[in-house]
Order: structure tokens, then C-alpha cells, then sequence
């Protein structure tokens, strides 16, 4: 019995299906989580979804902002018409299965030592924070009429206005937990910030922050395909490989802590 943890799939489901061969998975026996971003630009996020969906009793997901971006296009928030990948899933005979199943996946999963999330936690959040701010969104998102409406506001206004509603302090969550990169000094997110070379220096990495409050948690994340995998802070394991983009698929062993690649040839 083994636990896998895997980054970012994106659509990319015969990488998948070739690592997990790689890994000997057996859906019987050993647990795979998911770092998020199931769907979105690779060939076949159907297949990704449904293939995941005969394995779910095995799985640990944490949804990633281009699954929060899929049920926003399956309730008509968003216009997914030009991207063939999601209106795969949107148009399927099984798609309502499919996303109900997809959004009982928390946004934060955390077992023994170890904290799964999409993106990263805010430095000046503890985990308890960022388990009681993800349980609280979660359980908007798997409310049908609260859903529509925390999907509406976070695609409608990308302002980073703040306000004491409820709605607004889940949509500051899901961005958080699904979109972080880069915090100031303060250790406030910003989204507009995507690229390491971005001329204000006073950025840096939500996990390189000196006073994160997390930082003695073992901290699983996706999301960041530019670090392709790699992330030399103690703690903290970077799992996107890039493999949308010609990278890898990465999965982490948690038995033994140790890579296993799969290039997406």
C-alpha cells in the first residue's frame, strides 16, 4: 500500500495513465491525490475526468483554479464556447455526474503531516486558517444557488476590493488557494505578479516569505509549471512539471519521498 501525489494533469491523459504505469498504481491498494487542475489545455480532459472518476474511492483531490474555472463554464458564468477542451466536458451525456462528483473535492486536504492545496497558503495564514477559509468556501461551492453566486462574483469583478461578506471572503480563499504566486512584504497575494522576472523586487514567492506562518508544515502544492517540479525550500514540494507545456508529469511518493517522472512526449 503507497501514496502518490501527482501535479497538475491538464487535460494530459495518456501521461497519466503512462505514469501511474510507471508507478505500479493499483487503485485497490495504493492512494493517489491530486494536486488540482485536472482539465483545461491538454487533449483530453474528459478522458482525465472519467478515467479519475472509476478510480475516485483511491483518490485525494484538491481543486485547482482551472476545475473551479470548468464549473463556472458548466453553469454559464464563463463563455468556454472557443476551448475545446472544456466544452468536451460541458456537452457529455455524464458531465452533471462528473461535476458533482468534481466538487465535493476540497480546496485543502490535509492527512498526518501533510497539507495537499492547489497553489500555496497566504504567509500570514496558519493551516488551521487555511482549513477553516477552505471549508468554508468548499461548502459554498457544493451548494448549488450559493455556487452560481461565489462563481459570479469571481469571474464577474477581478478587483481585489476586499469586503466583510461572505461571499467575498470565499472568493478571496479560492484565489488564494488556487492562484498564488507571489506576496509582498505584507504577505498579501498578488495575482497580477506571474513571472519571477517581474521588475518589482518586492515580490517573492508566497513560500520563500521569512515570516510565513507555515513554514515548519510539509506543504504539497501545483499549479507553478515555470519551477517544473523543483522548489529548494525546506517543507514545501513543488509537483507541476510543466507537462502541458513539455515538461513532465511529476508524482511524489510519500512512503519514501522520492520523484518519479514521465515526459509528455
Amino acid at each position: 500500500m503507497k501514496t502518490y501525489v501527482i501535479g497538475d494533469i491538464q487535460g494530459c491523459y495518456e501521461p497519466l495513465r503512462r505514469l501511474l504505469g510507471q508507478l505500479h498504481f493499483n487503485p485497490k491498494s495504493d492512494t493517489l491525490w491530486l494536486t488540482g487542475d485536472l482539465v483545461n489545455r491538454g487533449p483530453d480532459s474528459l478522458g482525465v475526468l472519467r478515467y479519475l472518476y472509476t478510480i475516485r474511492d483511491s483518490l485525494r483531490i484538491v481543486l485547482g483554479n482551472h476545475d473551479i474555472y470548468l464549473l463556472a463554464a458548466a453553469n454559464g458564468i464563463v463563455d468556454s464556447s472557443d476551448n475545446s477542451a472544456l466544452q468536451a466536458v460541458v456537452t457529455a451525456p455524464d458531465c452533471a455526474e462528473l461535476l458533482q462528483w468534481l466538487v465535493t473535492c476540497p480546496l485543502l486536504y490535509r492527512e498526518h503531516n501533510y497539507t495537499l492545496v492547489h497553489a500555496g497558503i497566504p504567509p500570514q495564514w496558519s493551516i488551521a486558517d487555511a482549513q477553516i477559509y477552505a471549508d468554508q468556501a468548499g461548502q459554498r461551492l457544493r451548494h448549488p444557488p450559493h455556487c452560481r453566486q461565489l462563481l459570479h462574483r469571481l469571474y464577474s469583478d477581478t478587483s481585489q476590493r476586499i469586503s466583510e461578506s461572505v461571499v467575498d471572503q470565499c472568493r478571496t480563499t479560492i484565489r488564494s488557494l488556487t492562484q498564488i504566486r507571489f506576496c509582498n512584504a505584507a504577505g498579501s497575494c498578488d495575482f497580477t505578479v506571474t513571472d519571477s522576472t517581474h521588475p518589482n523586487i518586492t515580490m517573492r514567492p508566497w513560500f520563500a516569505h521569512p515570516h510565513r506562518r507555515t513554514r515548519d508544515d510539509i506543504i504539497i502544492f501545483g499549479h507553478w509549471a515555470a519551477l517544473r517540479g523543483k522548489c529548494d525550500t525546506p517543507h514545501v514540494y513543488a509537483l507541476d512539471g510543466g507537462c502541458v507545456w513539455g515538461g513532465a508529469l511529476v508524482a511524489l511518493c510519500l512512503d519514501n519521498m522520492e520523484k518519479t517522472h514521465c515526459v509528455c512526449a
